[in-house]
């Protein structure tokens, strides 16, 4: 859907750098730290978009659920998240599973609730914490150098500067 709207990059989760995330550490494991990890259908998605099978990302995809957090109960109320006391609770989470799993590669946060806590989780860990704004930062630093707003306005055969630009 989203394609048929644009050909700018649009990734609608930060799963997208799950792929690259293992592959930058074959042999350890990446914990995925979701809202809730007793939603079944998050390991499917997970093997469809790494191409791993049945089972390949059990020792090395861990699924964490947030859903146990004090103050998280926000993210599915819809509420205001307390944040001192949620960030206090998804740190606690990651040095318990980085004690569970000495050999973590790094933390990916697939809820889009958990990048105000990545920087805490970075120092108590000193392991890498990707998120969805990590994930734009990845995609824009990789662009051509023009704005996306440049890259829209050629792509619709709009004037940028003086010139003319052809249709891409």
């Amino acid at each position: 859907l989203v394609r048929s709207v644009t050909h700018l990059p649009v990734f609608l989760s930060s799963l997208v750098l799950l792929p690259s995330l293992l592959a930058y550490s074959p042999s350890r494991p990446v914990a995925v730290f979701t809202a809730n990890s007793d939603i079944g259908s998050l390991k499917t998605v997970i093997h469809k978009v790494c191409g791993l099978e049945e089972g390949e990302g059990d020792g090395r995809v861990l699924v964490v659920g947030c859903q146990h957090i004090p103050g998280f109960e926000a993210v599915a109320l819809g509420t205001a998240v307390d944040l001192p006391l949620v960030e206090a609770g998804v740190v606690a989470l990651a040095r318990k599973v980085q004690r569970r799993h000495p050999n973590l590669a790094a933390f990916l946060f697939e809820c889009t609730q958990l990048p105000p806590f990545s920087s805490a989780v970075r120092r108590a860990t000193s392991l890498p914490v990707w998120d969805a704004v990590t994930a734009a930062d990845h995609f824009i630093q990789g662009s051509s150098g023009r704005t996306a707003e440049q890259s829209s306005m050629t792509r619709a055969g709009h004037t940028i500067g003086k010139k003319k630009r052809k249709r891409l």
